[in-house]
């Protein structure tokens, strides 16, 4: 599986950034939806997520859901 970069909203129209698994561009972007999440930008990567985040990695606030940047 391959590894994508993703910058997506959720929706409250936070912006959210992390990394998600796929097989294929497609697969990554569904994968996000399923989450709850509307991929900006997707973009494939070398190496693998955390697998106890669930192919999920980025930041997080402790809910299991990754967070929003915080302003520069």
């Amino acid at each position: 599986m391959a590894t994508f970069a993703y910058r997506a909203t959720d929706v409250r129209g936070e912006v959210r950034d992390g990394l998600v698994q796929g097989g294929t561009e497609a697969q990554a972007k569904a994968a996000l939806q399923r989450e709850g999440l509307y991929p900006i930008r997707l973009e494939e990567r070398a190496g693998t997520p955390d697998p106890s985040s669930g192919g999920f990695s980025g930041r997080s606030d402790g809910s299991g859901r990754p967070r929003a940047r915080s302003p520069a």
